[in-house]
């Protein structure tokens, strides 16, 4: 991602417009459009400290120096598995047999949660089912209310 597009992205995640956005840095929205287009490519100090003041965000994750938020849990896990390998290649043969046994009893002490499958709605095959059946469940399944 560009520069330009964390911010538009941060600005449309926090339902900001760019007038809003403009307003908050003494700026007009084209000039906002130009920066999350890319047109302006070297932003100035000046004006990224502002534009990230405003998105609740830092300068360095404008700038793609932070990871993005969604990556922070697969590379918290990634620095777990680092350290486990570390600690596995100091070993000898037989501490990492002994390693292997523990990690397999461990395994099944605390198996990792699955995520959960998405059960698709499917037809009853247990009963014939109607047509008035049927309508009356795609009633319920058009109704935003339910």
């Amino acid at each position: 991602m560009t520069i330009g597009q964390r911010i538009r992205a941060r600005r449309k995640e926090l339902h900001i417009s760019a007038d809003e956005l403009g307003k908050m840095l003494g700026k007009d929205r084209s000039t906002i459009f130009r920066y999350e287009k890319g047109d302006i490519e070297n932003l100035p100090l000046d004006i990224l400290k502002p534009i990230a003041d405003a998105l609740d965000v830092t300068p360095s994750y404008l700038m793609g120096w932070e990871p993005e938020m969604e990556q922070i849990p697969y590379l918290m896990q990634y620095a777990k598995m680092s350290v486990a390998m570390e600690l596995l290649e100091a070993l000898s043969d037989e501490g990492l047999d002994k390693a292997i046994d523990h990690l397999t009893i461990l395994k099944k002490a605390f198996p990792k949660e699955e995520e959960p499958l998405l059960n698709a709605a499917h037809e009853r095959t247990d009963i014939e089912v109607t047509e008035e059946m049927r309508k009356h469940d795609d009633d319920i399944m058009d109704d935003d209310n339910f």
